[in-house]
């Protein structure tokens, strides 16, 4: 009986223990959630309170709390907005030149194609075709007859060297330094541009016929208009002053000319070898006996005869070779000054700038005739035929072949050292 007292008194003391601790859980979870409830609802009260303050727009501040403390009117922005799309480029001012030169192409080409004046994916008109339609545009400004203008004289203002400034000016301009490469991208797109232009200036500047296209309305004709005038106010702006030659539009040889006392005169290279050579006509005799015999010129290399100078037979053979070439051997007193190289270079040089004199003699024969003279068309059918004849040989450019140079381990240019293995 004692044991099954004590058993009982036991259990319900454990009883007890197992429901008071249960009793403390209970309040101590239940005080939780109330301060957890508690705490959400009072961030959802602030939360509703400044959602219902921003949603209505804040009055502005009045104009007298913008200014200074000393009434001065509000200070200009921090940061000024960039002029052009191009101002955080490396060079802003070129590459502005490049997308204006690209959106004019792009407006002359869609344009001309527009007014059905060039055919769809139609390439853009060659340098002769283009001469001859700016000599049309001129002759159209002023009032003569477009029929008369032959592709003869357009070519004969079609200039032989570049027409663009140089890339040292063109620098210059756009206020940085230009590499090969990125000149050469202005001057591509100034000569596809130029191309363009005389067909624009032909049809659009007011001065041809107006381009018969049924569609084309009255502000496609001012956008004609305007764009003939941006193209050309363009390409002046970077063309370059090439001084008499320009002005006269005669096309000369270029690195030539005419002294004061009427020799012709040519520069000439070859390898690291330079001439300076002078030609002057040769007399023709009066005399009766004389009048058989070919008149012979006296050639003089840094005031010493030809075969004093030049031992070498294929060395003399070579200056004269432009002469008989053209059949002009002894119609010429040549003086020539030359330096650097050897002999074979100066040779070289010396007939490179001969080549050029005798063209130069011709074109200045053509310029001195008046314009549509029956003189002037022959003198210009000898120029060409001299000139092409010359081009063909090859001895009327220059030659451009150099020594190359020698590589660092190696003998010689591409001569190598002997390999040991040990």
């Amino acid at each position: 009986m004692a044991a099954s007292a004590m058993a009982s008194s036991s259990s319900s003391a454990l009883l007890r223990r197992t429901v008071i601790a249960s009793s403390s859980r209970h309040c101590a979870s239940t005080s939780s959630a109330a301060r957890l409830t508690a705490t959400a609802q009072r961030h959802n009260s602030t939360s509703t309170s400044e959602s219902s303050s921003a949603s209505f727009p804040r009055p502005l501040p009045p104009l007298s709390k913008l200014t200074s403390r000393r009434g001065r009117e509000p200070a200009p922005p921090s940061r000024i907005k960039p002029t052009t799309p191009t101002f955080f480029t490396a060079k802003p001012t070129y590459i502005s030149l490049v997308l204006k030169l690209q959106s004019l192409l792009e407006q002359s080409r869609s344009l001309l194609q527009s007014a059905d004046i060039l055919p769809r994916d139609a390439k853009p008109p060659t340098t002769e075709e283009a001469a001859l339609y700016e000599a049309q545009a001129e002759i159209a400004a002023e009032g003569g007859d477009m029929a008369s203008v032959s592709m003869a004289k357009a070519m004969q203002k079609v200039q032989r060297q570049s027409p663009w400034k140089k890339r040292v000016e063109m620098s210059e301009g756009l206020g940085l330094t230009l590499s090969a490469s990125q000149y050469r991208q202005l001057a591509t797109s100034l000569t596809t541009l130029s191309r363009y232009n005389g067909l624009v200036q032909l049809h659009f500047a007011g001065n041809g016929e107006a381009p018969t296209a049924p569609h084309l309305g009255g502000a496609a004709v001012d956008q004609g208009t305007k764009l003939a005038q941006e193209m050309q106010s363009t390409l002046d702006e970077h063309r370059r002053d090439l001084g008499l030659n320009a002005r006269r539009g005669d096309g000369f040889t270029t690195k030539s000319g005419v002294d004061e006392q009427g020799r012709i005169w040519a520069v000439g290279g070859r390898k690291d070898s330079s001439a300076r050579v002078w030609i002057a006509p040769v007399s023709q005799a009066t005399s009766g006996a004389e009048e058989s015999q070919l008149p012979v010129g006296d050639i003089l290399i840094n005031g010493s005869p030809l075969s004093t100078y030049f031992t070498r037979q294929s060395h003399r053979e070579s200056i004269v070779h432009p002469l008989r070439l053209v059949g002009l051997v002894g119609q010429f007193n040549i003086f020539a000054l030359t330096s650097g190289g050897g002999h074979s270079g100066q040779a070289g040089a010396i007939a490179h700038g001969l080549s050029k004199c005798v063209v130069r003699y011709f074109e200045e024969k053509v310029a001195t005739e008046e314009e549509g003279s029956v003189k002037r068309e022959e003198w210009e059918k000898l120029r060409a035929g001299v000139r092409s004849t010359l081009a063909k040989d090859g001895v009327y450019k220059r030659d451009p072949r150099m020594v190359e140079r020698k590589k660092t381990g190696l003998a010689k240019a591409r001569k190598a050292y002997t390999w040991v293995k040990r």
